[in-house]
């Protein structure tokens, strides 16, 4: 089961926490060490199943720009979207770096910047209002990431400021 659990890992997928690794053990010590081969069956049929209700990892990147989407004014973290998508951390970056040529927490900075930005050209908000609106809970940590990404936004393509000595 250990060895199944790595591989499907290791091909980016995670299962509920009811199918996990950690359910298996505690299911295999309730029966003293002595695998069980109904157990380990139900256990490898809940994670066929499980996989065959996911839709295609080329789809992936795209799966995650929609659940970002969907959840851009909250405070979430990689492992967020990860849990949502079931799947590794890993095979989530390297897949959304091949296809969307971005990290996935610059993709979400982008986002929130651009929603921010948006929001501001309509009305005048505070800084405490957007970062709320964007996702961040604190309103001085926003201003500064607002303002760097604007100064990149604003700057022409190309060009770097001047390091002064």
């Amino acid at each position: 089961i250990k060895n199944t659990y790595q591989r499907l890992e290791n091909d980016g997928v995670l299962m509920p926490e009811e199918y996990g690794p950690e359910a298996a053990y505690r299911q295999l010590a309730a029966t003293q060490n002595r695998p069980n081969p109904a157990i380990t069956r139900a256990l490898l049929q809940c994670v066929a199943a499980e996989r065959n209700r996911l839709p295609a990892q080329e789809d992936l990147a795209q799966r995650a720009k929609q659940w970002i989407a969907a959840h851009l004014s909250e405070d979430f973290s990689l492992e967020d979207i990860c849990a949502a998508l079931y799947v590794s951390k890993g095979h989530l970056c390297r897949e959304f770096k091949r296809s969307a040529n971005d990290t996935v927490m610059g993709y979400v900075e982008k986002q929130r910047m651009e929603k921010a930005a948006a929001l501001l050209s309509r009305r005048r908000y505070s800084y405490a209002q957007l970062a709320g609106m964007v996702g961040y809970k604190d309103s001085h940590y926003f201003s500064k990431v607002f303002h760097k990404y604007m100064e990149r936004r604003a700057a022409p393509a190309g060009s770097a400021k001047e390091k002064r000595p």
